[in-house]
């Protein structure tokens, strides 16, 4: 179980990682996208008032609408791919969370019902308590970084102060996607330390059903 949740934890990273060297590519989008929607504004304006110089104004919007579009496009892309690292990294902290209830109700009724060293589940339950903060932190550090995405995004809403949200967003992934990866890694130690306790029971009810003539397959 924990090179699984390795596996999917680096996954997770790596997608928080291409997403951050994504946004970057998307230079100042922030400025060029209020250059393209005044300029736009300005050639409506002329056309509706009839204006002589609405032609030039409609040539400089399309020039700054041609330098615009592929900074949109890759906005697009960055917003689409934090979207599914968001998720993933939120479903990989929920899969921490499942795992852990799930294993350490099995490991009291276990050790319950073959009379085993209570210490067993205790340790289990302890892991669970030490791992929970770590994993819903980690949720938690996704849902400000999507907060502050979206402050930071001009496109969403009308919302003209958006440019000062860009560096709180950018500092939040970045910093972000560290403690994330962070807890990743405590997460992974924790359910490998689970996975002893779950070996360390299986053996002694393995060694009280043979001495009981019962059969080994299942654990019941």
């Amino acid at each position: 179980m924990a090179r699984i949740f390795l596996a999917l934890s680096l996954f997770s990273v790596v997608l928080l990682v291409a997403s951050i060297v994504i946004g970057f590519s998307t230079g100042d989008f922030n400025g060029v996208w209020q250059q393209d929607r005044d300029a736009y504004r300005q050639w409506q304006d002329a056309e509706k008032a009839g204006s002589p110089g609405r032609d030039e104004l409609r040539d400089k919007y399309f020039e700054i609408d041609k330098s615009f579009r592929p900074l949109s496009q890759r906005k697009t892309v960055h917003f689409l791919l934090g979207l599914v690292a968001s998720l993933v990294a939120v479903l990989v902290n929920s899969i921490t969370v499942t795992y852990f209830i799930g294993t350490s109700r099995w490991c009291r009724e276990v050790v319950d019902r073959y009379g085993l060293d209570s210490a067993l589940a205790e340790r289990s339950n302890t892991l669970k308590r030490k791992t929970f903060p770590w994993s819903l932190g980690g949720i938690m550090v996704v849902l400000v970084i999507v907060a502050l995405g979206a402050l930071a995004d001009p496109s969403a809403w009308p919302f003209e102060r958006s440019a000062e949200w860009v560096t709180p967003h950018l500092l939040a992934a970045t910093i972000g996607t560290a403690l994330i990866a962070w807890s990743f890694l405590i997460q992974v130690g924790n359910i490998g330390a689970n996975y002893e306790v779950i070996e360390q029971i299986l053996t002694e009810v393995h060694r009280i059903r043979a001495a009981r003539g019962l059969d080994n397959d299942t654990v019941a």
